[in-house]
């Protein structure tokens, strides 16, 4: 019995007995990098994808909310080759794993997988080597590499696809202002002008406010990244967005709050001014609760 359970440890690795740990992760946005290189190589894809900057102090649920950012971009490519679509999936309200983000990666490279048979190309993934000692912000920078891949292939993020984003995060603070007994504050408006750059810097005081209130209520505070180096693209401010989100479910998790985010709503006609007004009206609501 013990050289079956020997053997089988063998073959089949950690998937069955071990503890996933940031590296597995890893490995696994690793071959997903590798599968969307090879189609976008039989797609004659010959743009040069930007590379995203060094990241530090992330967390499994920050790798988390990458990945569905991926996953997001998979589905689109789905609907781009006509087969059946993931489901929709979001963040749950609870402590999340390295299993968690291991499940929704693996998942993605099952995906592509089907993606690349269909097109006839075959790939051979056994040698992407695990490496120990890998981090979060190891895997969430891979996976951030693997989103930009992506952007030929389906189409960069644009400015309706970050305010649905914006107001995903709005519902959130709003549940959070209502369990700590405060209003939202608006009155910010649309200013002409508005570039990509001018939401980000707004998104990232907004970090460090969260960042504020979080010290207040005994979470540990997020850590906020450096200012990304280059001209701010929508798919910069997306990325800081989302890691609002995650920060404003860390809260909801402390708080007790059950009420899941509602899903994005794309609306048209959404700009950058329209994302600052509210990112505006966001930061002063969370000067309030921090008071």
């Amino acid at each position: 019995m013990v050289i079956t359970a020997i053997l089988f440890l063998t073959v089949f690795g950690h998937s069955a007995f071990a503890e996933i740990v940031p590296s597995h992760v890893f490995q696994k946005a690793s071959i997903l990098e590798r599968q969307l290189m090879k189609l976008r190589e039989f797609e004659k894809v010959t743009d040069v994808p930007k590379v995203p900057s060094v990241q530090v102090g992330k967390l499994p649920i920050h790798v988390f909310s990458k990945a569905l950012e991926v996953r997001d971009k998979i589905i689109r490519l789905q609907q781009k080759y006509g087969l059946a679509v993931l489901p929709e999936k979001s963040i749950p309200l609870r402590k999340i794993t390295p299993q968690d983000a291991f499940e929704v990666v693996d998942e993605m490279t099952s995906e592509m997988e089907k993606i690349l048979t269909q097109k006839g190309i075959s790939i051979n993934n056994t040698d992407v080597a695990f490496e120990e000692g890998k981090t979060p912000s190891n895997t969430y920078e891979k996976l951030w590499q693997d989103s930009y891949l992506l952007d030929a292939l389906v189409g960069p993020i644009d400015p309706k696809l970050v305010y649905a984003n914006v107001m995903v995060a709005k519902a959130d603070l709003k549940e959070i202002a209502e369990k700590l007994g405060k209003s939202m504050i608006t009155g910010a408006e649309p200013e002409a002008g508005t570039l990509p750059h001018h939401s980000n810097i707004e998104g990232f005081r907004n970090l460090y406010r969260l960042a504020k209130l979080e010290r207040k209520l005994g979470i540990p505070a997020a850590r906020v990244a450096d200012f990304p180096i280059g001209k701010i693209e929508p798919s910069d401010v997306y990325d800081t967005i989302k890691n609002i989100s995650v920060e404003l479910i860390r809260i909801k998790v402390k708080l007790g709050i059950t009420t899941p985010s509602p899903s994005p709503v794309v609306i048209e006609g959404k700009t950058p001014s329209h994302i600052l007004a509210e990112l505006k009206n966001f930061g002063k609501t969370l000067d309030a609760l921090a008071q």
